[in-house]
């Protein structure tokens, strides 16, 4: 590990739109995090052995803004579905339709049925393990009709790092008190479901401009405190713990409150990539209409308010910094007085004005049985069920330093392999 605890992320590359948009931004994470993945007892998930999924998916388009070296090139996939690249030359607005279109022509041993809320994961449970043979649907809350499908092989859960576990708490997988609380028979106790909740938080300050700017990439912080270089929570030497994120414009309470348009404006403000806190997901209610209870637990550690604190330093010297001098007015968000502001005056914006990105991971965390917080093994089977497997970020063991739409299209892309190699041996 270097000396310095803080380290920001690659801003990426632009993709072409992707599950969630994703802010357009297409990175992988460091080696590092998967290494660590696998130190944390699941074979298979090194960076070598996940590298080629995310390649698989991938088709880097190297136009002349690239400007990639054929070293860095081989760092990208060149055949996959997912288009990504630099280039903003293509306008791909008009074959739109065309592309839904060609899109949505049949597809061998696949049905998609719309308008459907999965209520529940079906079990056969007259064995010490029970065996998952299928799921239990319903249009609405107040729908006469429900459906089943039957697995002739296996069930495989994908509703997110938010819903996976409430659903596997609704069908009698999960913490036994929490299950017999909302009168839902136990199938399965697992304590750790619905734990081990990680999130990217977000801080803002906002400053008007004449201009907007680029993105700054800042490297190994020497002038991290203390305390963060003793408590350096990154997965290794290579992989980052705080990315600073841009926007020319005002955006503030996810773009609820409106600056005055007659101005410009330049946002900026640290992602916290590798938080020690964690949350939980539990339930509203015995009912899968109801959404489930979110606790996030933010900044609920020392080193998680400290790194937090650092980051809106560091931003604010960004912002101060000889580049953005010719174009900086003055300070707009939370105050005019942001330069003169205290690490306790900083932190209190990061209390009531920092924001979720979107990107919960780590509720069914992979690890081996014998780890108490973990739910799914290596093989992305839930521990102690037949026929269950989970594949989305809910899986994650750590929460990666990147944004995660890249890893979780990886984990789909492996997981498809551990399936076919289960049954087509």
């Amino acid at each position: 590990m270097s000396s310095a605890a803080c380290r920001t992320a690659d801003p990426g590359t632009n993709s072409g739109g992707c599950s969630a948009i994703n802010a357009m931004i297409y990175n992988r994470g460091a080696p590092d995090d998967y290494d660590e993945w696998e130190r944390l007892g699941n074979a298979g998930w090194s960076f070598a052995n996940v590298k080629p999924y995310m390649d698989k998916a991938e088709s880097f388009d190297h136009s002349p803004r690239s400007a990639l070296t054929n070293k860095e090139l081989a760092d990208h996939g060149r055949k996959g579905p997912w288009q990504t690249g630099y280039s903003h030359l293509l306008d791909l607005s008009n074959t739109f339709l065309d592309a839904c279109a060609a899109r949505s022509s049949p597809r061998k041993n696949l049905t998609i049925a719309t308008g459907q809320i999965v209520t529940k994961i079906i079990f056969d449970d007259a064995t010490p393990e029970p065996r998952a043979v299928g799921i239990e649907m319903a249009a609405s809350k107040l729908s006469p009709i429900q459906y089943v499908v039957k697995a002739r092989r296996e069930v495989i859960l994908s509703a997110g790092a938010l819903q996976s576990p409430q659903l596997l708490k609704l069908s009698g997988v999960g913490p036994a008190a929490e299950l017999q609380s909302h009168g839902i028979p136990l199938i399965k106790e697992i304590a750790a479901v619905g734990t081990n909740l990680a999130d990217h938080l977000c801080g803002i300050i906002c400053f008007e401009c004449t201009a907007p700017s680029l993105q700054y990439l800042v490297a190994d912080q020497e002038d991290a405190p203390e305390a963060l270089k003793q408590n350096d929570l990154a997965s290794g030497a290579s992989a980052p713990d705080l990315e600073i994120l841009i926007g020319p414009l005002s955006y503030l309470d996810h773009g609820r409150n409106i600056a005055p348009t007659s101005k410009n404006y330049f946002s900026i403000g640290p992602i916290l990539l590798r938080p020690e806190s964690r949350g939980t997901i539990t339930l509203a209610s015995s009912s899968p209409f109801d959404a489930p209870v979110i606790h996030a637990n933010y900044l609920a550690s020392q080193h998680d308010r400290d790194m937090m604190t650092y980051g809106m330093r560091l931003s604010r010297k960004i912002a101060q910094s000889a580049p953005f001098s010719p174009i900086f007015t003055s300070w707009y968000f939370p105050s005019n007085k942001v330069a003169a502001m205290s690490d306790s005056e900083l932190l209190d914006v990061v209390k009531n004005h920092s924001e979720t990105i979107y990107h919960p991971m780590c509720t069914l965390k992979m690890g081996p049985k014998n780890d108490p917080a973990a739910v799914v093994d290596a093989n992305l089977k839930v521990h102690g069920i037949k026929g269950l497997r989970v594949v989305d970020a809910s899986v994650f063991p750590k929460p990666v330093a990147c944004h995660p739409c890249a890893p979780t299209v990886m984990v789909a892309e492996k997981a498809a392999d551990l399936i076919k190699s289960d049954y087509l041996l």
